[in-house]
């Protein structure tokens, strides 16, 4: 896209692609201050490069913006402006950048999404490793050849495993010897401290053994202190 801009802002010659790109015709654009068909947003700081370029405080200037489409929408241009001293005029070269500027758009928004996923992931995966850790159940997950992937704290102290990595690949788990064997002392000892707490709480009962053992125990008390 190729044309010139005359000092007050009005298209003064350009080539066909003008018309090809932004859909309006040669006579529409002629009649139309160029400025008007920048973007709101973008217009001022524009309008205040190309003054440096009249003025001559500078040569060249490459810029970009959004150029309004007839309808409607807008392009995205990539700009260089160059003063033509002869005829007080600025050359302009405009390139369609629309593309380009629409895939990092989509790149962008891509990036943020998965930012967004992985933090989300970080926070699932942080709430099942303080799960995995800390619950006193069994939690394990196997692969589809019933493989152990990944196993919990709790699991791993029922086998006597010091790390629950232990675990990985393996079809089955099993308690070491050692482990069986303090299971088995301390069944024991919960057996032995139950027998201990029934007999404590069962009362003796007033039978004729009982009474006879009793008066065995008054007689030898009595000769002991008739011997003394």
């Amino acid at each position: 896209m190729f044309g010139y801009i005359s000092c007050d802002g009005s298209f003064v010659a350009f080539n066909s692609v003008w018309e090809e790109i932004l859909g309006f015709t040669r006579l529409e654009l002629q009649n139309s201050e160029w400025s008007s068909f920048i973007h709101p947003e973008e217009r001022e700081e524009v309008l205040t490069e190309i003054e440096e370029v009249k003025t001559g405080k500078r040569d060249i200037i490459t810029f970009e913006n959004r150029f309004q489409c007839k309808d409607t929408s807008y392009r995205w241009l990539r700009w260089c402006a160059i003063k033509d001293a002869e005829k007080q005029l600025c050359y302009v070269v405009a390139t369609d950048i629309t593309p380009q500027r629409q895939l990092e758009a989509r790149l962008k928004e891509s990036e943020t999404r998965f930012q967004q996923l992985a933090a989300k992931h970080v926070h699932e995966a942080d709430l099942l490793h303080t799960l995995m850790e800390n619950t006193p159940d069994h939690i394990y997950f196997k692969d589809t050849e019933s493989r152990f992937i990944r196993i919990n704290r709790s699991l791993a102290d029922r086998f006597g495993l010091k790390n629950p990595v232990e675990a990985v690949h393996k079809p089955t788990l099993t308690s070491s010897p050692v482990n069986m064997l303090n299971k088995h002392i301390r069944t024991n000892k919960m057996s032995l401290n139950l027998g201990n707490q029934l007999r404590g709480n069962r009362k003796e009962r007033p039978g004729p053994m009982n009474r006879i053992r009793g008066y065995q125990r008054l007689k030898s008390q009595f000769e002991i202190e008739k011997d003394a």
